[in-house]
């Protein structure tokens, strides 16, 4: 409740945000596509919250997408079934659900599979290393003078 309150009367205080400069991206262009990482609270960050607020995250939005959910949960268990007798990486099978069920929400098809291992793995370990890296502490953020020489090697 708290939280709801504080997004609604204060999210243009929220808006903007500073791009970590490990970041491959220039500001202009996350500004174009980000609501999360916009500078600030402009006319097009304004556009996709509205557009997020009524497409993807409306009561009758995230109802219709319930049936895509619970299909890919059930294939989930009719996997884990197939696997019976078997040891199963449960955490990567997890994984690959929760990234079919975001690729059908953006493209409308799977991009993975439970059969090929190999690739849940990489990509597991794809998004695991830009999540920690993302939240890794940058000394070029605290230090701009330094920006240039990347002394971590961040965005190489």
């Amino acid at each position: 409740m708290a939280a709801t309150e504080i997004l609604k009367n204060h999210d243009r205080l929220l808006c903007g945000r500073k791009l970590p400069r490990a970041t491959p991206y220039e500001p202009n262009v996350i500004d174009r596509v980000s609501i999360v990482w916009a500078s600030e609270c402009s006319e097009q960050w304004k556009s996709l919250r509205a557009l997020c607020k009524t497409e993807l995250f409306s009561v009758k939005a995230i109802e219709s997408q319930a049936i895509l959910r619970e299909k890919k949960v059930g294939e989930l268990v009719e996997f884990l079934e197939s696997r019976e007798g078997s040891a199963v990486n449960v955490a990567e099978a997890v994984f690959v659900t929760v990234f079919k069920i975001i690729c059908n929400l953006m493209f409308s098809r799977d991009v993975i599979s439970y059969r090929d291992e190999d690739e849940a793995t990489r990509l597991k370990d794809l998004v695991w290393k830009m999540m920690t890296l993302i939240v890794a502490p940058n000394t070029a953020d605290f230090y701009p003078k330094i920006a240039r020489l990347d002394p971590q090697g961040l965005r190489r």
